[in-house]
């Protein structure tokens, strides 16, 4: 294993360009790097995802008929932790179903598909406009719109149940003895399968700088639930606060502190815990593809690409047109023909070029 392409690795986790949503690779966000990158093989990870999110849509529904909270259903971490996950499995699954589809038109209308190969695991730094340092404004590697939300919901299903879980089990189990034993468990438990599977098994990177959107989760849920104890709100039972330990009217330092310790102290170690998660699955993967034959698909970077290319409209059969009304097939007839006698082909340098997402 090539020490300089990990040290290059580490470097760019941490360049300042990873505070942002530059990636080169879309096929991270709707496909597995675990299946070959062909749309008959990841049709099994497209059926996953509408599987997870399907399940935990029907227990959302159960849990919330079950729990008899009514409007006070939502003034609860639990639930707003249920509710951020089911919406974004849903948001994953119709987004892997938009390319999964999109990407299986245009591979056999093209006769191409396309390979992972070592090199598609890196993560480099992005150059920066000089205009700001918002995402939008780094270049290459920009994906597609949902990839962002998918990106970030990606961090919200995986990081929040945690505390969740940890602080229910360990401070509020118990309490409530009227709870129904399957709605709490897939509440205070199951509900962080997905995240903890997704990290496992989804392409989706981790940067250890996106530390800061399970902060804002966690500073979001301290200034709701400061605003709703202040103001006279009552839980389930009519108690003048929350959760027990978080009373903000009898003792306001301890609560803030609690919360303020959970968001800047705990979550962000178990936001880094996930980011060496996935190194460890970086390095597992970058083993896997380089002890075969350097890849988990079957054909080429260029093919790939020129599976990628629009197609012309008005084609017979899903030919792609060819001549000047397709730059794309010129290229390709001066390609080969340029081939036949020994020439460079000019095509070759297409293999430094991350595929390009769909829009």
């Amino acid at each position: 294993m090539p020490a300089g392409y990990w040290a290059q690795f580490f470097k760019a986790q941490f360049h300042y360009s990873k505070f942002g949503f530059a990636h080169k690779d879309w096929r991270a966000f709707t496909f597995s790097p675990w299946l070959p990158q062909t749309s008959k093989h990841q049709l099994i990870y497209l059926i996953y995802r509408w599987l997870v999110a399907i399940y935990f849509f029907l227990w959302l529904i159960a849990v919330g008929a079950i729990s008899n909270y009514g409007g006070k259903f939502f003034i609860y971490l639990t639930y707003w932790n249920f509710l951020l996950v089911v919406a974004h499995l849903l948001f994953s699954a119709v987004s892997c179903t938009y390319v999964h589809f999109k990407f299986a038109f245009r591979s056999a209308e093209s006769h191409h598909k396309s390979e992972l190969k070592q090199e598609d695991l890196h993560d480099p730094p992005h150059h920066i406009k000089k205009c700001c340092l918002c995402f939008q404004c780094f270049e290459p590697g920009q994906v597609s719109w949902y990839c962002v939300p998918l990106w970030i919901g990606h961090y919200i299903a995986t990081i929040i149940p945690i505390p969740v879980i940890v602080f229910y089990w360990g401070l509020l189990a118990g309490s409530d003895d009227n709870i129904n034993w399957a709605t709490n468990l897939h509440s205070h438990l199951l509900i962080g399968l997905p995240g903890i599977i997704d990290s496992l098994f989804s392409g989706i990177p981790w940067r250890i700088y996106h530390v800061y959107i399970s902060i804002i989760c966690g500073m979001a849920y301290l200034i709701f639930s400061l605003i709703y104890d202040l103001s006279g709100g009552t839980n389930a039972k009519g108690e003048p606060y929350i959760y027990p330990g978080i009373d903000y009217s009898e003792s306001p330092a301890s609560a803030i502190g609690f919360i303020v310790i959970v968001a800047f102290v705990f979550t962000p170690f178990v936001h880094f815990i996930f980011w060496c998660i996935y190194v460890a699955r970086t390095l597992v993967l970058y083993c896997k593809i380089g002890g075969g034959d350097q890849t988990l698909g079957t054909e080429t970077s260029e093919e790939y690409r020129i599976s990628q290319q629009p197609l012309s409209p008005g084609d017979d059969g899903g030919a792609v047109m060819k001549g000047k009304s397709n730059p794309l097939a010129f290229e390709m007839d001066k390609v080969q023909s340029k081939d036949t006698i020994g020439e460079e082909n000019p095509l070759a340098f297409v293999d430094e070029q991350p595929p390009q997402s769909p829009q």
